[in-house]
Order: C-alpha cells, then structure tokens, then sequence
C-alpha cells in the first residue's frame, strides 16, 4: 500500500471515491506515504475480520427465520426507490434511512452483534477505585490495566435475561419499550464498539455496509443451505468467541455450511444501488 500511494495511483480515475478521498485528505494534513499505507490497510483488515463474519452471521439468522424473513423484506421495501424497467431496473436504498425506516432489521442486526461480539476493552486506571457488586468490592489500583470482555457482557443473564444466549432479532425493539433502569443496564452492558470518547470511528460505516448488503439480498434472493432446504439458525456453539475477537468467526458445522443463493421470482434482472442522499 505504500508503494501504491508512493506512485500516485489513488489519483487514477477508475479509483473509488473512498480511495481518492482519502488519499486528499491524508495528503491535506501531512500523512507520509507510509503512514497513508498503513491506515488504508485498516479498511480491508477490519472489514475482512469484522464486518465480513457480522454480515454472514446477520445473514443466517435471518434466513432461519421466515417470519423474519419476510417482516424484513417488507420494511426495507417501503424505503427502496426503483429506478428503469426489464434489465435495466434498479432498486436504491438510502442507507441514511434505516436507523429512522427501518427499526426491525436495526434490531436484528444489534442482536447479531451482541450474540457474536467479543471485543475487549482495554483501560488504564488512573485513580485507586473501589468497584462494587452486591456484597463483595474490589480496589483497583492506579497505574493497572483494566480489560472488559463484552462477549461476558453481552450473554449476561442477569442484564438479557434467561434468553441471554438466544437470538431474538426484536429483542432492541422490545428495549425501547421497556423501564427506564432495565433499559439503562442494557445500553449500559452493550459495547461491541468500545465506549466512552473511544468508541469505534467506523461503526457507522460498518453498519450502513451491512444493512445496505442484507436489505440487497433478501429483496432479491432466495437463502437457502446447499442441499436447497431452509438454512438452520446457527447457535452459540458454532461461534468461535476467542478472548479479544472482534465478532467471532464459525467454528465446527458453521464452517462447511454452505448456502444458496437463487434470485427471486421478478428479481432476475435487477440491479442493486446504494446512496446517502435523499
């Protein structure tokens, strides 16, 4: 990546706008080339390690679930535009819309994220502190290092409740509704991104990539498993949750899954776009 910058190919025209962008605005605030190749190598690492296994799980999920499924499909469609006719149709969504249009695969995809997250944030104490749980306290001392797991977090069933280690893809929309203090323990409890000043700069953009793929593909494609029959939700016993993984990756049957996917009927020929304008 440094040589790529070091030649100046990320001015060449067939370049994405991410990439050129970026490169003008590294360039704007004196970023050598190394330094340039190696924040843009960030984009396809977390992607590949992040983004990719919460898009596969998001998907599987949802594919086991036909009620889901289908709850899904009509509420993205109410926020698709359709552009041309035949082979030359086009189904657009606003990807600034499915926080506000969308609450229903929002929540599927938090819930995917609290079950297959297992982040670690990493603290330095800077004042002896007394943390405190029921009857029992612990000092933390200045200068230590504190690391908070949320893979523990996440599957608490003190916070989620017995179902804690079970998928519920309307189990945010359910949060809304509920108390104040029982809501505030489970933002409080959820941190997939890190928290404070520190969380995740790309989590918006993760977000906005997954929803815009999975709106795509179950508008238009059947998800089925290889043998053509319904796709199994997965468990957490297929969820690698290595200690300081970001979202876990499958493990055991999850592995050699396998799916199909067969483009619905009247969705032959349709073409998929993505924007952030209204």
């Amino acid at each position: 990546m440094t040589n790529y910058f070091k030649a100046g190919y990320d001015a060449s025209p067939d370049v994405s706008d991410l990439v050129r962008e970026r490169g003008i605005l590294h360039r704007k605030y004196g970023f050598t080339t190394t330094e340039q190749g190696n924040f843009e190598l960030s984009i396809p690492w977390v992607g590949t390690t992040n983004a990719i296994p919460a898009l596969y799980w998001m998907l599987l999920y949802v594919a086991s679930d036909l009620q889901l499924l289908e709850d899904i499909r009509s509420e993205v469609a109410n926020m698709m535009t359709t552009t041309g006719k035949g082979a030359d149709q086009t189904l657009t969504f606003n990807i600034t819309r499915f926080n506000s249009d969308c609450p229903l695969l929002l929540s599927t995809y938090q819930e995917t994220i609290r079950l297959t997250n297992s982040q670690v944030s990493v603290r330095m104490v800077e004042a002896d502190t007394i943390l405190s749980a029921g009857n029992e306290s612990i000092l933390v001392k200045k200068g230590n290092v504190v690391q908070i797991p949320a893979g523990i977090m996440h599957t608490s069933t003190a916070t989620w409740g017995p179902n804690s280690d079970m998928f519920d893809g309307r189990r945010f929309i359910k949060q809304v509704e509920e108390g104040k203090e029982q809501g505030k323990a489970k933002r409080s409890a959820y941190i997939p991104f890190g928290g404070g000043k520190h969380l995740c700069p790309g989590r918006h953009f993760a977000q906005a990539e997954i929803l815009g793929m999975v709106a795509a593909v179950v508008t238009g494609f059947e998800i089925l498993n290889k043998n053509g029959g319904p796709v199994t939700e997965p468990n957490m016993s297929q969820v690698s949750r290595r200690y300081g993984q970001a979202t876990g990756k499958p493990k055991g049957p999850a592995e050699k899954l396998g799916v199909k996917l067969i483009r619905r009927e009247g969705m032959e020929h349709v073409k998929f776009g993505f924007s952030a304008q209204d």
